[in-house]
């Protein structure tokens, strides 16, 4: 059973709850979305299971494939407006993946290496 309270406009949630959003959610007045506790926290945009690293974690777009995208092809894939970014791997080569950024309407890339 999972209970829910609301109190001085704070709702609380006793069990994990599987939240279904099916529109835009928006946040008011510079509000943020973060740990309430000692523990880190996280968000991903993939569904893949997702262990929180001891700082948080993020999880971005990312695209493996051989031929390197195009501007309609991040567009597709990583988001139209300035401020998206996401990482491409190349297949072929994975010393030539990059992390792509969206910025003033133009893709920016820089290369990613190894360790």
């Amino acid at each position: 059973m999972v209970r829910l309270t609301l109190s001085n406009d704070e709702l609380t949630v006793d069990s994990v709850v599987n939240l279904h959003i099916n529109n835009d959610m928006e946040i008011d007045n510079g509000a943020t979305i973060k740990s309430n506790d000692a523990v880190e926290c996280g968000y991903q945009v993939t569904n893949a299971a997702l262990g929180i690293g001891s700082l948080g974690s993020m999880e971005g777009p990312h695209l493996e494939q051989a031929a390197l995208p195009t501007d309609a092809t991040l567009d597709g894939f990583f988001g139209d407006t300035d401020g998206c970014s996401g990482v491409w791997r190349d297949t072929d080569s994975d010393s030539n993946s990059r992390m792509f950024h969206r910025i003033n309407g133009v893709w920016y890339f820089s290369f990613v290496a190894n360790l």
